[in-house]
């Protein structure tokens, strides 16, 4: 027997200043509590990245 697939209201590739900023902020909003979201970062982090945003 297969395993059901998952499904997501919102998916968000990347774990960048952006794409983490944009997570955080549907985590906050309170109309979208009830929705599923996907965050997929593609590479391993084993140190901090260096991000200046500007």
């Amino acid at each position: 027997m297969s395993e059901p697939v998952p499904e997501y209201d919102y998916l968000l590739v990347g774990g960048g200043a952006a794409g983490l900023s944009l997570a955080y902020y549907l985590a906050q909003e309170p109309r979208l509590a009830s929705q599923r979201v996907l965050l997929i970062e593609p590479a391993a982090k084993d140190q901090n990245d260096r991000t200046w945003s500007y």
